[in-house]
């Protein structure tokens, strides 16, 4: 159950995602939910990169 539920979510970002110019997020680490620094954010769509801040946040241009 926790599958389709994860899928479907990704299927409702995936939708949002298009009608919006930026995706904005909170990177965590599975499991114990603790925001990760430091990380990488990897927009395949169009090539974008970013960097999450010192409190896990990102924000990078849509499609």
């Amino acid at each position: 159950m926790k599958r389709y539920l994860v899928f479907i979510a990704l299927l409702f970002i995936a939708r949002a995602t298009n009608a919006q110019d930026v995706i904005k997020g909170t990177v965590v680490e599975q499991g114990t939910n603790e925001k990760l620094t430091n990380v990488f954010v990897h927009n395949t769509s169009n090539k974008q990169i970013t960097l999450v801040d010192k409190n896990g946040n990102f924000q990078i241009k849509g499609a």
